[in-house]
């Protein structure tokens, strides 16, 4: 009898969804790519649905229910106002590039993230450089990851380090000579 119970309690398993979001929290997924003159990084949020909910209450600044550009770029603003990045140990800034965001109903459901595109100066001298990226956005309710994109040209990288949250992330790259 129990052999059954537990039987019908793996196909009952088996035949749900294999897929499941999250109610609370956020995944934040950053990938950065190493260019001559830039540095872009790519912030995928993907809020759960109460995240969602508080993001779009926060956001919608004129309370119609919808999230115009404006109120798009100003929540972007705030989110890159809890990011850092440091290049040989020098501030560097961050500059908001552009957002992408679903509309309000994927975003809720999380079956679309509010994507930022981010910038900044890359430095142009050859030889070993370590760069530090903190993003401490949402700190107590976020699962993070962070990568570096494969580089191409004139970058090498050396070293990649993350802290147990992947809020800090590390990468130690060089840059060859006269490029």
């Amino acid at each position: 009898m129990m052999l059954r119970i537990l039987s019908l309690a793996c196909i009952v398993a088996s035949a749900a969804p294999a897929f499941a979001h999250r109610l609370d929290g956020y995944l934040q997924a950053s990938v950065l790519s190493l260019g001559p003159e830039r540095l872009t990084i790519s912030l995928a949020l993907t809020p759960g649905h109460e995240e969602a909910e508080l993001l779009i209450a926060a956001a919608d600044l004129d309370h119609d229910g919808t999230l115009s550009d404006e109120e798009l770029h100003h929540h972007a603003e705030t989110v890159v106002q809890d990011l850092a990045l440091e290049i040989d140990g020098a501030p560097v800034r961050l500059t908001l590039q552009d957002v992408s965001a679903p509309d309000i109903a994927a975003l809720i459901d999380g079956t679309a993230p509010l994507i930022l595109h981010l910038s900044a100066a890359m430095p142009q001298s050859s030889g070993e450089h370590r760069l530090t990226y903190r993003n401490t956005y949402r700190s107590e309710h976020s699962t993070r990851l962070v990568n570096t994109e494969a580089p191409r040209g004139p970058f090498e990288v050396i070293a990649q380090e993350r802290d147990g949250t992947q809020s800090v992330y590390s990468l130690v790259f060089r840059r060859r000579p006269g490029t």
